[in-house]
């Protein structure tokens, strides 16, 4: 089984073809600026994610590079993983300053096998990779209740 992306948003992709030019601008933005990253959406990047299954748990290790541990969040919510992160820096050379802030924003849906108990997920960063592991358990899919009504 693999895992899947969750990809809220039919009227986002409904108005991003209303204005076709601010597809193109930002596609030109990703494949110049941004590089390796999977994707640019608002003013967020997607972190690169590769996952992995394992005969007992998945992995997934997200590239959220140039990030303090204390600035990621992580969050499950009705089987699905959101991970967000942002990192802010300032240079100074003499009378100029720069600053440069970059946001991650992923979205992740787990399988029905995988676990949902908050407790039981790991996860670690380390060198600009975020790794979570997910263990699996056996997937029981509820029992429909059907229930005769008398008809008078």
């Amino acid at each position: 089984m693999t895992l899947i992306r969750y990809r809220p948003g039919l009227l986002e992709d409904f108005f991003g073809d209303v204005f076709p030019w601010e597809r193109t601008l930002r596609d030109l933005y990703r494949d110049f600026v941004v590089g390796d990253f999977e994707g640019l959406k608002g003013n967020y990047l997607v972190p690169r994610g590769v996952w992995d299954e394992k005969e007992d748990k998945y992995i997934a290790n997200l590239d959220i590079p140039g990030v303090k541990k204390e600035n990621i969040k992580m969050t499950l919510d009705d089987r699905v993983i959101n991970v967000e992160a942002g990192v802010k820096t300032e240079v100074e050379e003499g009378k100029r300053k720069e600053i440069s802030e970059r946001f991650y924003k992923g979205t992740f849906s787990i399988p029905l096998n995988a676990s949902d108990d908050i407790a039981s997920i790991t996860s670690k960063y380390e060198n600009g990779v975020l790794r979570i592991e997910i263990p699996k358990v056996e997937y029981k899919p509820e029992e429909k209740k059907v229930t005769e009504i008398k008809i008078d």
